[in-house]
């Protein structure tokens, strides 16, 4: 499981909530919203503008040093589905004619795509606005964009005109954290738990406590290595990195005094 996937779908709604024309209708990983009813026709389950957030597909290159690490996330796909059907349309008050509601335009197919793509504009435009908190918090957990690809489905099922966009964009995903180590309060992961567990929404309030209390904690610094990099005891104590194989207990105990002494240097120094 990786936390940051979490963290940054649970980021990308909440910084597309009110900023675009889906409104507050933002799901975090509600992948069936667009559906396949078995005879190739797709289908749409929602009666208004929607954006869905979920990510596919990762792969992360361990490099030579990290021996069997399971915190890196690498590359990673983000998804962004956009939607809206004939169903969401509104009459004309000067003819009855069906038309997309608040930019009062007709329904066409052309129109369908108009809206969909200002729909994706205003998710760009969002997500990078320096002066959303949100936002600034969903671009902390990506190093880089790797790729931006667009597809679209379109569809006359029983009647009812819908499309649907679906925007992927590849990403370089910052790295889960190391486990039990207290956090930086400038970190992506600390201000995430802040503005999560600050939210009125109590299922991000519930993501944040988790998230949280599987990071924090109090650890020895050769105990998070040897588990970030996945390393055996023998192989930590082959660095000299571990606690000594008599100390049962695993621990480091304080360094109270030791003796140095050189051939042909008399007496032995001590060292306090």
């Amino acid at each position: 499981m990786s936390l940051a996937r979490i963290a940054l779908r649970a980021a990308g709604v909440e910084a597309l909530k009110g900023r675009t024309r889906a409104q507050d209708n933002v799901l975090d990983s509600e992948i069936g919203i667009i559906d396949n009813d078995g005879a190739g026709n797709i289908e749409i389950d929602s009666d208004s503008y929607f954006i869905s957030v979920y990510t596919d597909a990762g792969k992360a290159q361990v490099g030579d040093n990290e021996l069997r690490a399971l915190l890196l996330n690498g590359r990673t796909e983000l998804l962004f589905e956009t939607g809206v059907t004939a169903k969401m349309l509104v009459a004309s008050p000067q003819n009855g004619t069906a038309m997309m509601p608040e930019i009062g335009i007709p329904d066409t197919d052309g129109n369908f795509e108009f809206t969909l793509d200002l729909i994706s504009r205003e998710i760009a435009q969002a997500l990078t606005d320096p002066d959303n908190t949100w936002g600034q918090i969903f671009l902390s957990f990506i190093y880089r964009t790797v790729s931006l690809e667009r597809g679209r489905v379109g569809n006359i099922s029983e009647g009812i005109r819908l499309a649907a966009h679906q925007t992927k964009i590849t990403v370089d995903l910052i790295d889960d954290p190391e486990p039990r180590k207290s956090l930086d309060p400038d970190t992506p992961f600390s201000r995430f738990i802040t503005m999560a567990k600050a939210s009125n929404d109590e299922s991000l309030q519930k993501k944040a406590t988790f998230i949280e209390a599987i990071i924090t904690g109090e650890r020895e610094p050769w105990e998070r290595l040897q588990q970030a990099h996945g390393m055996t005891s023998q192989e930590l104590l082959a660095l000299g990195l571990g606690p000594h194989p008599s100390d049962v207990d695993r621990e480091m105990h304080a360094w109270t005094d030791a003796t140095i002494q050189i051939d042909g240097i008399s007496p032995a120094q001590k060292v306090p």
